[in-house]
């Protein structure tokens, strides 16, 4: 409703327009009532999607689930796939990029507040014994995709993006603990970070695995600190 100039002073005199502010605020609020729910936005064709494609390609594999099949779990038209994203390669790329940004943010959010580099290191296999207990684990995406063949090209970058991104992390780590040969300690912690992922999917129980990673890595800094101060 839309007051006219001046409707409001002449309200808070009364009998100018014969309603005063009690009755006024009641027909708003009546107003309001009557007005219909707003409803939760629909995800957008591209959100849509990308989550069909998260569930799809990560459950039956990326070489063996066709672009039928993700454009049915999505909901949209053949079309809308090709005009957002080109075609399969473009959002097999897209998938890997955004598990590789949800996993990026699950490592910040469990390193938050934590100052010492070792402690950095050790909880991000914390952070591995935590995921591969999912009940619907089905292994690293990226390894898994890197198998699967033939890969695209955006396939490829995307892939390389995420382990140029894991070495800089250990990278950086290694580098915050003070070893005299950070670039050892970097190999040897990417392939227990690699082996702990690869190891969970060959049966037993996956979160001992990590966690055996782990107790190795806590072993593997201390060696690394010996060697350098001997």
């Amino acid at each position: 409703m839309i007051l006219p100039r001046g409707s409001l002073s002449s309200v808070a005199g009364g009998p100018a327009c014969g309603m005063n502010v009690a009755v006024l605020q009641t027909t708003l609020s009546d107003i309001v009532g009557r007005m219909p729910k707003r409803t939760a936005k629909r995800p957008s064709p591209r959100e849509r999607l990308l989550a069909a494609s998260d569930e799809l390609f990560y459950r039956d594999g990326v070489h063996s689930t066709g672009i039928d099949a993700v454009i049915e779990k999505a909901g949209v038209a053949k079309g809308s796939l090709y005009y957002i994203f080109g075609g399969k390669d473009e959002l097999v790329a897209a998938y890997l990029r955004c598990r590789h940004d949800a996993w990026r943010q699950r490592l910040e959010a469990v390193q938050a507040g934590i100052e010492d580099a070792d402690a950095k290191i050790l909880v991000i296999f914390d952070a591995i014994a935590e995921d591969v207990s999912r009940p619907d684990f089905r292994g690293c995406p990226f390894n898994n995709a890197a198998a699967e063949a033939p890969a695209g090209d955006a396939q490829r970058l995307a892939i390389k993006e995420y382990r140029d991104w894991l070495r800089r992390l250990f990278a950086e780590l290694a580098a915050g603990t003070g070893v005299a040969d950070s670039d050892a300690l970097t190999d040897a912690l990417v392939v227990l970070y690699d082996g702990a992922l690869a190891t969970s999917e060959m049966g037993g129980s996956a979160r001992a695995t990590a966690l055996t990673a782990k107790r190795i890595a806590r072993l593997t800094l201390a060696a690394a600190k010996v060697s350098g101060s001997a």
